[in-house]
Formats: C-alpha cells, structure tokens, sequence
C-alpha cells in the first residue's frame, strides 16, 4: 500500500515527466525554425530534456529521509521503512497504546477507573465478572483482568451465576454476560 509519501513523489515524478514531454518538442521546434539546423535543435532539444530529468531527486529524499531517520533513533524511535518518516511529520493527531505489548508480550491492568476518573471497585467487579463469564475466546485485556484479580485478591464473585451471554456484536462492538447476583447483594 503506497503512502502518502509515495504518492506525492509518483506525483512529482508525473509532473515533472510531462513537463518534459511538452518542453523537448518546443524547444525542438523553436531552436530549429529559428536555426534552420535541425540536427543542433534536436540534440539542445535532448540535452535540455535530461537537464530537467531530476537525476538526483531520489539520492536527496533518501538522503533526508535517513537523516531524518538517525535524529529519531536518538530519540529512540525504530524506524523499519524510512518512507514512513513523512508521514509522521504529516500526522495531525497520534494515538498510541503501551501497555508492554512490545517489550513483555502481554498487558497488565494497572487501574480501574469509572467515568468521573475515580478508582473503582465496581467497575473491576463487573469486568471481571465480564471476562470470567464469557464463553468465548479471551482477548489479552479480558486475561489482563483476570490475572489482576487473581494477584490482588478475591472481589466476592464467587456466588454470580451466569444467566445469558450476548456475543460479540460488530454493531454494538461489545460482548455482554448476564450474571445473577448472589441473594445478599440485592437487599
């Protein structure tokens, strides 16, 4: 898949080749109506064509691109393609996600919070109970939860008795389980 980046030097190159295209042959016909040579006006008329081809155009985005490159390494940024330097400079808005993916190969909750921003218990509980419950495949998050429970003990679920299960929905872009609460926590 090309980038932004590919495309806009296909573009330049497009450009530049029928910029070319339209010159040779005006330069061709002026040099040799004004001349009468018409062996001189097509050797200008080539020579003023390779002049306008930009040789060096790929030498000087690679150039820059991995010096680009070395300035984010001392950031430390990896970079595996130097085109994609571009497109970062490119980039109104980055969203990243880090949770030791990359480096430990697995995620670990390290706070529950409601919707105000404040720790919860309730909403580890129903998480929990969320990821215990489910009778599908568990994603790193649900295991993520899972094993912080499991760690940090007990939330008092093991009376929730699993009623229903909705799986995952592509419209709704969730999975749902009905639990019963034990008889003590209704009153």
């Amino acid at each position: 898949m090309p980038t932004a980046f590919d495309r806009g030097v296909a573009r330049f190159t497009w450009m530049m080749i029928s910029f070319i295209l339209v010159m040779g042959p005006a330069v061709l016909l002026i040099n040799g109506l004004t001349k009468h040579d018409w062996l001189e006006a097509l050797l200008f008329a080539v020579a003023v064509a390779v002049g306008l081809t930009p040789e060096m155009l790929p030498m000087i985005v690679t150039v820059n691109l991995a010096k680009s490159a070395v300035a984010m390494s001392k950031q430390k940024v990896i970079m595996k393609r130097l085109n994609v330097i571009q497109n970062i400079g490119a980039m109104d808005v980055l969203c990243i996600e880090k949770t030791g993916t990359l480096t430990q190969d697995r995620i670990i909750l390290k706070r529950h919070l409601d919707i105000l921003g404040k720790e919860s218990d309730d909403v580890l509980r129903y998480t929990f109970l969320n990821s215990h419950f489910q009778s599908g495949l568990r994603n790193l998050l649900d295991e993520a939860v899972l094993n912080h429970v499991h760690l940090h003990g007990g939330l008092g679920t093991e009376e929730y008795a699993k009623v229903d299960e909705m799986p995952f929905d592509f419209s709704r872009r969730r999975m749902s389980v009905v639990v019963a609460a034990p008889a003590a926590a209704m009153c």
